[in-house]
């Protein structure tokens, strides 16, 4: 693949243009399943891992679907973190205010 995200063909052959991105999220799922929803994080990395195979096998399509997996993942990894921690915090805010 060129800078420009083209893949390069053999003489003869058309060449396909790829638009699109090629981020696999692998670094925001290792915090998502360290830091917010481990279940979720596992799922966001074997996704993310599906996308870096794909992408480096020039499957652009394929891969970008993987990609936008473990994007979805992450993102409700990253809500479900945040509300569960927020939750804890307000319950534990709670009961040292009225525990006395």
């Amino acid at each position: 693949m060129t800078e420009d995200n083209t893949m390069q063909r053999h003489a003869g052959q058309p060449r396909e243009i790829w638009i699109g991105t090629t981020k696999t999220y692998l670094g925001w799922s290792i915090v998502s399943a360290l830091l917010f929803c481990p279940p979720l994080g596992v799922l966001a990395i074997f996704f993310s891992l599906q996308a870096r195979s794909n992408f480096g096998a020039q499957r652009m399509p394929e891969g970008s679907k993987w990609a936008s997996r473990a994007r979805a993942c992450n993102t409700v990894a990253l809500i479900v973190g945040l509300v569960t921690y927020f939750c804890l915090l307000a319950i534990d805010a709670s009961l040292h205010h009225f525990g006395k």
